[in-house]
């Protein structure tokens, strides 16, 4: 078996068809290598980037036991922080008009008012972004954009 890689053997030939002198004295085999050379070191460090990346992406260089579901340590404060925020945001809604002011209807008739100006579409093309970054859900945008344009103006401002 050959220790020779494959895609030194197909550069080889591949050369060797363009016309490269790769036989003959040991200067004429040198000085032929050198093209060779480059795009198999080359291609050897993609090959490995590419790898490493495979095996960064189903977690070998994780510590600690393999599980099939790795769920991150939480603290005690944490915890709490967390249940008095469910706690709060349930009474917002109970106690505060939040449920009125986000009803659908007021949320329709909220989208219709806005749909008749003028800067609506800039408006709904700007929110796009920052609403990316928020992990904002893109369906309501959608979805709120379909309501006071028609149907290609709406999907005009939802694609882009």
């Amino acid at each position: 078996m050959s220790t020779t890689p494959m895609p030194l053997l197909a550069l080889t030939a591949a050369q060797r068809a363009r016309g490269l002198d790769t036989e003959g004295s040991i200067w004429r085999r040198v000085r032929g290598l050198v093209p060779i050379v480059a795009p198999v070191i080359l291609g050897s460090i993609a090959e490995v980037e590419e790898r490493t990346m495979a095996l960064e992406a189903r977690a070998f260089t994780r510590p600690g036991r393999r599980t099939l579901l790795w769920a991150p340590h939480d603290t005690g404060p944490e915890a709490a922080a967390r249940w008095f925020l469910v706690a709060g945001l349930a009474a917002a809604w109970r106690y505060t008009p939040l449920a009125h002011f986000v009803a659908p209807e007021r949320i329709i008739d909220w989208a219709h008012a806005i749909g008749e100006t003028r800067w609506a579409p800039l408006a709904v093309m700007a929110a796009y972004t920052p609403a990316a970054f928020v992990m904002f859900p893109r369906p309501l945008i959608t979805l709120f954009t379909s309501v006071p344009f028609s149907a290609m103006p709406a999907s005009y401002l939802s694609s882009i």
